[in-house]
């Protein structure tokens, strides 16, 4: 039944399309970014591409798991499968957008998005974009975005996989896609299921040895399609459908907890892709729908429904060989009803968009500026601009920069939220500036990838919920300065059908509170580490490949500057070999993840697992990616 649900919402409502002039090394590793409209303005932003390898390395994991492991992205979770969110570069999780296949994740009640909840199964590109552009992503793209991509190409033939894995406290995963690829159409099916008890050892104030309260359960499938209209019209759909039940665990303080939350959702788009002489035409439809019921007995029940609709148009004019111009529409409807608001709440967000594309010949220069200004419920929203450019100093050394103005509308709770909410919050607004150098060196076979940034937010009108009397209320009244520097370092080296490599990467982040008169004026931001680093050495051949990655994150204050959480490092190996068969081919794996048994928490009194095991095995036939 959800399956023909699924089918049926497809053929009324995105996928992104691949654009030319693809992004590759010669390691032949295809990070190739796949969104059309980042690919369209790579030009002085910081981009940090998931690898193919790494991807189905972790296709048993979830996202928030697989983006632990990133020091560009700051992590935090309540339980493994649980409450998981995301912030980049100093700021919150409200200010990172989430993009699948071109459409906005962020949730229209809180901002966030629950990385909890999607598995790296359903998903074939991963691009972390550091630094706003609110201009390109709209509201929310203020500390940096994350592309989610679906990628699927015709001409290929059959092909599918099926996957198990078993692990620690009750871990059990399954994944199984199929996918036909002909001349003019393209099909591709992607089931998962996945529970787990996270009966993990605690160390808890009431002496409880296991962590209690704390298991999930989520399926979901994905159905995608592709559709050779004619040579110059293509059309994608994508629809995702998903359920989940989330039990959410004490902290360690506490004695018991028996709260819960039943999620789903439905999302569905879809994207036409034309050209037409010097012209092409992008246009994108998205209709998404949100169901959770929170349970927490004896005490709070409650109900919440949200749909989100949006449709975007978008024509990119040819004006010479090194040249673009661009401009779009984006008409955005959110509702949501809620046991928490007083009645349904509704919001129309119109926009316009326009942009400028510049690029030599030879590639050494190339530039964007776009600027953007969105409408809500009639009121203008600040007018946001982005100017980038990458300019080629020497063979293989490049200096970028991007200069941008950014934005955010308030949520749905911040706004309506029963005898709490505000409806007169005005949106947070700022800037953000970043100078980058890169440095690429590629030569029979060998390749390094050098790196470097330094950012500046500023971000005012933050809203921060605030006592007024005996209850809390939102309020525009925090302005907060995030600065810093990154440094990313990639070298690899392919003999024959075997990559050794090793990847580095490191995050200096001083973000602090300038509200004038504020008590904690220019002290370090709550769950904002300073310092942040990773680092992974890997090796890959036909038939084997084993990659260990190892991640630093420093002290978090969590009230004050005197209240912390203590730095945590934290590694993982996988383990995982290749069998070539006429008909296809099986890949057992393992991993261990928190080899080194680190007692730590990501969140103010609730504890994570120590060392943890899951093996599986993957069968796939015809041509795999």
């Amino acid at each position: 039944m959800l399956l023909n649900v699924l089918l049926f919402s497809a053929l009324s409502i995105p996928g992104n399309l691949p654009e030319e002039r693809p992004i590759a090394d010669t390691i032949h590793l295809k990070e190739v970014v796949v969104s059309s409209k980042l690919k369209r303005y790579t030009s002085g932003l910081s981009l940090k591409i998931v690898s193919p390898t790494e991807l189905r390395q972790n296709s048993s994991m979830l996202l928030s798991e697989l983006l632990t492991s990133q020091a560009a992205v700051t992590v935090n979770s309540y339980s493994p499968g649980g409450t998981s969110n995301v912030s980049m570069r100093g700021l919150n999780s409200s200010h990172t957008a989430v993009l699948w296949n071109g459409i906005n994740l962020q949730s229209t009640m809180n901002a966030g998005v629950n990385f909890g909840s999607i598995p790296t199964f359903f998903v074939d590109q991963v691009v972390v974009q550091q630094g706003g552009n609110g201009a390109l992503f709209g509201s929310g793209a203020i500390g940096g975005v994350i592309h989610l991509d679906n990628t699927l190409n015709l001409g290929e033939g059959h092909s599918g996989e099926v996957m198990q894995s078993v692990g620690s406290y009750g871990l059990s995963y399954t994944g199984a896609k199929h996918t036909y690829s002909g001349s003019k159409m393209a099909l591709s099916t992607r089931l998962f299921y996945t529970e787990a008890e996270n009966d993990y050892k605690v160390n808890s104030s009431d002496n409880r040895d296991r962590q209690i309260n704390a298991r999930y359960s989520k399926g979901g499938i994905m159905e995608t399609g592709t559709f050779a209209l004619t040579g110059n019209d293509k059309l994608v759909v994508s629809v995702w459908g998903q359920d989940g039940y989330n039990q959410y665990p004490p902290m360690v303080s506490n004695t018991m907890s028996s709260e819960y939350d039943y999620n789903r959702f439905l999302r569905a788009a879809a994207q036409w892709q034309a050209t037409r002489h010097r012209v092409r035409f992008n246009v994108k439809s998205a209709l998404f729908n949100d169901w959770q019921k929170y349970r927490n007995p004896g005490i709070e029940r409650s109900n919440h429904h949200t749909t989100q609709g949006q449709l975007e148009g978008e024509a990119i004019v040819t004006l010479s060989a090194g040249s673009t111009l661009e401009g779009g529409i984006n008409a955005s409807y959110e509702r949501a009803s809620s046991t928490n608001y007083p009645d349904a709440k509704e919001r129309y967000r119109p926009a316009g968009v326009l942009g400028y594309r510049f690029r030599t010949s030879n590639g050494g220069f190339e530039a964007f500026a776009s600027i953007r200004q969105e409408l809500i419920n009639g009121d203008a929203s600040p007018m946001t601009w982005s100017v980038g450019l990458q300019k080629r100093l020497l063979p293989g050394l490049q200096l970028r920069g991007n200069v941008s103005r950014n934005y955010r509308v308030p949520s749905f709770n911040d706004l309506y939220w029963t005898g709490w909410g505000n409806p007169d919050l005005k949106p947070e607004d700022g800037y953000g500036e970043e100078l980058g150098l890169d440095y690429l060196y590629m030569k029979k076979g060998f390749l390094l990838s050098v790196k470097t940034a330094a950012f500046n937010n500023n971000v005012d009108n933050w809203i921060l919920w605030m006592p007024s009397g005996s209850i809390w209320t939102p309020q525009n009244v925090k302005s907060v300065w995030s600065r810093g520097a990154e440094a990313n370092i990639t070298a690899k080296q392919q003999l024959n059908r075997t990559t050794l490599g090793v990847d580095l990467s490191g995050l200096f982040t001083r973000s602090t509170d300038q509200t004038s008169g504020s008590a904690v004026k220019g002290q370090q931001l709550p769950y904002k580490p300073k310092y942040k680093g990773s680092a992974a050495i890997y090796l890959q051949t036909k038939w084997y490949s084993i990659r260990y990655a190892h991640s630093y994150t420093g002290r978090r204050y969590y009230i004050s500057n005197t209240d912390w959480l203590n730095p945590y490092s934290i590694g993982s190996v996988v383990v995982e070999a290749q069998m070539h068969f006429s008909w296809g081919g099986m890949r057992p794996f393992a991993r261990i993840d928190n080899i080194w048994n680190r007692d730590y928490q990501m969140v103010k009194g609730y504890a994570l697992p120590l060392r943890t095991f899951q093996a599986g095995v993957s069968v796939s036939f015809g041509k795999q990616r």
